[in-house]
């Protein structure tokens, strides 16, 4: 479930994971190119999609982002928001728990 966009917050790091888990919306024409710059930048995280049809255009994604690299981030979403329009939002704590408990259990071999 999406909670409205006012979290002032949204860059805080997952303990559980040692990643910040930034939930960010897109227009779909555009998932390629947010997923190839972000993880262009070597060691400054990840795209991944959550749900392709948020909406009729757009998508949800997760950038799991690497704490050391922050600053990085910050400006590659800036850039990211004027130039296709990507929005951070917000999600419930049952999303993240369930991303949580996703990426933790492809530990366990």
């Amino acid at each position: 479930m999406m909670i409205p966009n006012e979290d002032t917050r949204p860059f805080d790091v997952d303990e559980q994971l040692g990643l910040c888990a930034l939930f960010v919306s897109a227009p779909r024409r555009d998932l390629t190119y947010v997923k190839v710059v972000l993880e262009s930048y070597e060691g400054v995280g990840v795209a991944r999609t959550e749900r392709p049809f948020l909406t009729q255009d757009r998508a949800l994604l997760v950038l799991l982002l690497v704490p050391d690299f922050l600053d990085v981030a910050r400006r590659l979403i800036k850039h990211f928001e004027a130039e296709v329009g990507l929005r951070i939002e917000v999600v419930d704590d049952t999303m993240r728990e369930e991303l949580r408990h996703d990426l933790l259990s492809r530990l366990d071999y």
